[in-house]
């Protein structure tokens, strides 16, 4: 790279993004600068404006919908914007520089500016192998870079050149991401969260690869909700709020807990601590707090701020800056969370166990295509033996492709095991989704996917596919008591307004997620009343990754919800994250998976880890260790384990396992 430390590559000014129909901004006068080769990283709670910022920066809105205004460099150019779209709305004019805003943003591509994505296989062509993407990548630069070295750089083996995307894990999509980065020489990097669906081992690879960016001369714009990859990575912190800068500074300013800082930032910062030090589930509360609402006069955000007073009211919106902190407040003395702001969540007390759903010896294959004549059969859970009980949170963590997903499909009753058998409790086969009996069981057993999208109705509001759970699962509800509820329980997960009038693709990735665990609540009865003299069935609740993409203060009012319902509604719940701190600090047991089997089993509350691979889930930031020359003929973890035990057994025996209590699958331990 050409360019000096001190120069600014990307360094936007008053920009403004309203989306034509709405009354308020989605970003309002928002200014950053990146110098080249630094990180900025930009955070806010869900459905504050990061990823629209990100999206007009490269043109994804949808142009017409999403009227810009502000001033705008990329990499020494300029990037033409309109003054003022408010006094030139829906004009012929304007729809012609829309057009011309839209052609110059499609140019740059390959030529400053690449997006790191969330989502990163829908990121990736599906019908093309990695090397043919790389070879273009190259090209496109105008460079003739060899595929193979670009894989080897971000950790990916050769044989994955003639691969398609949907053969890789989430993890190594990730990283073919920055492969293509690295080919296109890209000046600016934004980056919406890349780290969000990435187990703990994979989050140490993908860092270093982030810093192998930035020293090689690209700037990076990292959103993201976890403050421990800000603080290790980022120069500087821009967080958004309702579209509006709240506070910006030094990493080191943002952090320093002696300082003054915005009522949010203290928020975001407690709610993350309070959850991972404490095992408590917190979120900020006020009386009328509304998270969707700003105010016409004072301080815009006042209705949403757990800290607003009577001089909120009259405060004149305004950034005050020193010594390079920027704080958008009326108070500026606050330097923590104030006491009584909040309330910790007791689960109370367990009634005597009984016993849910028994799987034993579940297996489940799928065929991968490597090649136009060769298929390869890859097992993708194998021994899996496992007890569910009524009251209990279980959690299942492990690295991404190492068969969570399938084991919980077939949990659910999605997918059928290749081997193996579930039963509930009367000792009845587990029936498959589609059936009868599956049907009736649906206000009892549900799940909340990974890709929110799969279950929201992309042609109805949220509301309307809230209330449908509602009028499908209890007959005795009418339409107006089914929306009625619909509106309550989405206002508890602060969804309100005109937000649930929205469709699916209106909304945040965030804001999504929570639409689609609203509807699983609704589902399994949330707010309905049962007859005198009725009980509740005891219900299961699978949630896969249902917290990923979400800020610290959102995670915290979800988790409230999802824990009162399970008190209430006689729930247990089955959770799937890459968090081992949030499962040690929810679940009763926790399930270690590596590989398709279950390693290990604990109980939460203060029982050691002891499988090797357990205790590498203790450091998300340190690279996995390169596998050794040993054969896997054995144990499914012999390959990558470091243990200073291990002995020939590893190599030659399957380990223990197919257990259903509390056990470590290994050798050395």
């Amino acid at each position: 790279m050409n360019q000096k430390l001190n120069e600014s590559a990307l360094s936007i000014s008053d920009w403004t993004v309203r989306y034509r129909g709405r009354d308020s901004d989605s970003l309002s006068s928002l200014s950053l600068e990146v110098k080249a080769g630094e990180c900025v990283a930009v955070i806010g709670r869900s459905g504050a404006g990061k990823t629209t910022l990100l999206h007009t920066l490269t043109g994804l809105n949808n142009q017409p919908e999403a009227l810009v205004a502000g001033a705008c460099r990329i990499a020494g150019a300029d990037l033409l914007v309109p003054g003022d779209f408010r006094a030139v709305p829906g004009t012929a004019a304007h729809r012609a520089w829309l057009l011309g805003f839209q052609r110059q943003l499609f140019e740059r591509r390959g030529q400053g500016l690449f997006t790191v994505f969330q989502e990163p296989r829908a990121a990736l062509n599906p019908y093309q192998t990695l090397k043919q993407q790389l070879i273009e990548a190259s090209n496109l630069a105008g460079c003739d870079d060899d595929p193979e070295a670009l894989l080897a750089q971000v950790d990916i083996d050769r044989e994955f050149l003639t691969a398609r995307p949907d053969a890789l894990s989430v993890g190594m999509c990730q990283r073919v991401q920055i492969a293509m980065a690295l080919a296109l020489r890209s000046k600016v990097v934004l980056a919406d969260e890349p780290l969000a669906r990435i187990d703990p081992r994979g989050r140490g690879i993908v860092f270093d690869l982030l810093g192998k960016l930035m020293a090689a001369g690209s700037s990076l714009v990292l959103v993201s909700h976890d403050p421990e990859l800000v603080r290790r990575l980022a120069n500087s912190v821009v967080m958004l709020q309702q579209g509006y800068a709240v506070e910006q500074g030094s990493t080191e300013h943002l952090f320093d807990e002696s300082r003054s800082h915005h009522p949010f930032f203290l928020s975001f910062r407690a709610a993350y601590k309070k959850l991972r030090e404490d095992g408590i589930a917190w979120s900020p509360e006020k009386e009328a707090m509304t998270l969707s609402r700003r105010t016409e006069s004072g301080c815009p955000l006042r209705a949403s701020c757990w800290a607003a007073q009577d001089a909120c009211e009259t405060w004149l919106p305004e950034i005050a800056s020193k010594d390079g902190h920027g704080l958008f407040c009326a108070r500026s003395d606050l330097q923590k969370v104030e006491d009584g702001v909040a309330e910790a969540l007791e689960t109370g007390e367990k009634e005597s166990p009984t016993l849910i759903l028994k799987a034993e010896g579940l297996a489940k294959r799928f065929a991968l295509r490597r090649g136009f004549f060769r298929k390869e059969v890859i097992e993708a859970v194998s021994r899996a033996s496992l007890e569910l009980y009524t009251g209990e949170t279980v959690a299942l963590v492990g690295e991404s492709g190492g068969g969570k997903t399938s084991l919980v499909n077939m949990l659910s009753g999605l997918t059928i095991p290749d081997e193996g058998h579930i039963q509930d409790s009367a000792g009845q086969a587990w029936p498959i989704l589609g059936t009868m009996d599956r049907r009736e069981k649906a206000n009892r057993f549900q799940l909340v996917f990974q890709e929110a999208d799969q279950a929201l109705n992309p042609s109805w509001s949220v509301l309307e596919s809230v209330a449908e759970a509602y009028t499908m699962n209890y007959a005795g509800l009418s339409q107006g008591e089914a929306l009625g509820l619909g509106t309550t329980l989405l206002a508890e997960l602060w969804l309100e307004g005109e937000l649930i009038l929205r469709r699916p693709q209106s909304l945040s990735g965030g804001e999504r997620k929570r639409a689609s665990l609203a509807r699983a609540l609704a589902a399994v009865g949330w707010g309905t009343e049962l007859k005198t003299g009725q009980k509740r069935q005891p219900g299961l609740l699978f949630l896969d990754e249902p917290l990923s993409g979400l800020d610290p203060v959102v995670q915290g009012q979800c988790l409230k919800v999802l824990l009162k319902s399970k008190r209430q509604l006689s729930l247990s719940l089955f959770l799937i994250t890459h968090d081992l701190a949030m499962a040690k600090a929810l679940a009763d047991r926790i399930f270690v998976m590596y590989g398709g089997e279950i390693v290990e089993v604990i109980g939460a509350q203060g029982d050691p880890l002891r499988h090797p691979f357990s205790l590498q889930l203790l450091n998300p930031w340190s690279k996995a260790p390169e596998p050794n020359n040993d054969a896997a003929l054995g144990c499914v973890f012999s390959p990558c384990c470091d243990h200073d035990s291990r002995g020939s057994s590893c190599t030659r025996q399957l380990a223990p396992g197919g257990f259903l209590k509390s056990d470590v699958a290994c050798w050395a331990v």
